[in-house]
């Protein structure tokens, strides 16, 4: 094989962002000598990572389907035969197409004239954008990988159609090592958890990952206000990340922070590209996200490090945690029944050590990198 194409629609280093470069990674050893492009849409943190990992790195403005275009999205629609044609050119030299998310909608569209491409799904989309997705991903005849049962049941698609469920894998050396993911190579942390302090004798509580409305960040603010002040002053919570290109929600957090008289104990910090000191430094996880996750990197990156975690119960996140034995679940949507768990597992908080150790065991059996590697050489064939 002479030449691969992997695309993808990030350009940070989140949690599909860093799945992404694992499977690059792993079609570099699977075929060492073939050249490898890798295409984003920007210039960030992934970009300078491939750079300095020797990739060939090419920077172009994909049609990617985002609520956040507005207006600009009817222009955008006018201008997709253009962005087609430079798709189509991009894939014609290309012995395997790899496209990392369902959003790409130019790259899928030319990969129906590709003779070698799978594109990976890590969405759980609904209403039209669902039905979209589903008549893009049929109309390409690509094979389609999905990291979860999740997002397989979610978008139906045709049962003629090659698809696989890949569950995704991290690598993790231990509760008391490094986060060992390739951006090592990128700058310190913009924020070191050491700033937070031990904590005391309380509870510390981490919410790490994109803040935007669908995570939940304002739903655990909400259930934290819900409980008394006793409970809160047993607890110290850190909500760590970023907005996606300047959205406000970082601002309406604050702003409920404060309303809520919570900033004794809740600290919000900036995303690391590293955040294995965040984990090191919780004694719980938790992921409240008001839409389904299609898969929960964020819980595998915690049993990983031996953390119990607690998360909304649906989507991927139900395909990974055992409930009261690698960690539990709360109502999705419900502020009242999140805060009556943090508190129910504070008064039981001698439990985190053996749902941590149980979580640990469970990461290591399903969801290292290794067997994430072996997974995904063998769904892509």
């Amino acid at each position: 094989m002479n030449s691969i194409l992997c695309v993808h629609q990030g350009y940070e280093l989140y949690g599909s962002d860093r799945t992404f470069i694992s499977c690059v990674e792993f079609l570099k050893k699977r075929y060492p000598t073939s050249d490898i492009k890798v295409i984003l849409p920007k210039t960030g943190d992934l970009s300078v990572l491939f750079h300095r990992m020797g990739y060939n790195v090419q920077i172009e403005d994909l049609w990617v389907l985002r609520k956040g275009y507005g207006l600009n999205l009817l222009y955008r629609l006018i201008l997709f035969p253009l962005f087609l044609f430079r798709a189509s050119r991009n894939l014609s030299g290309a012995d395997l197409i790899y496209i990392n998310t369902s959003v790409i909608f130019d790259y899928i569209i030319a990969a129906r004239l590709h003779r070698r491409a799978v594109i990976h799904v890590h969405e759980i989309p609904s209403g039209i954008a669902r039905r979209a997705i589903r008549i893009l991903l049929a109309f390409s005849r690509a094979k389609v990988l999905h990291n979860s049962k999740a997002t397989f049941e979610n978008l139906s698609l045709p049962a003629n159609m090659q698809q696989k469920v890949v569950h995704n894998g991290v690598d993790c050396a231990g509760p008391d090592a490094n986060f060992r993911t390739h951006n090592e190579t990128l700058a310190p942390h913009r924020k070191s958890m050491a700033s937070t302090g031990a904590g005391g004798g309380r509870m510390r509580i981490l919410m790490i990952g994109r803040l935007n409305s669908w995570k939940g960040q304002d739903l655990l603010l909400d259930s934290l206000a819900r409980l008394s002040s006793e409970t809160r002053e047993d607890l110290h919570v850190v909500i760590k990340g970023d907005v996606f290109e300047n959205a406000p929600y970082r601002d309406q957090l604050q702003d409920q922070i404060q309303k809520s008289g919570l900033q004794k104990i809740v600290e919000l910090h900036s995303f690391d590209s590293n955040p294995s000191a965040a984990y090191d430094w919780c004694d719980l996880v938790v992921v409240p996200s008001r839409k389904p996750e299609p898969f929960g990197l964020i819980a595998i990156e915690a049993m990983a490090q031996g953390k119990p975690v607690l998360a909304a119960k649906h989507g991927g996140l139900l395909e990974i945690i055992v409930e009261n034995s690698t960690g539990w679940f709360h109502k999705p949507n419900d502020s009242q029944d999140l805060a009556e768990q943090i508190s129910w597992i504070l008064r039981h908080r001698n439990d985190l050590t053996r749902i941590g150790e149980a979580g640990r065991k469970r990461y290591l059996r399903t969801y290292t990198l290794e067997s994430f590697e072996k997974r995904f050489l063998k769904a892509i064939g």
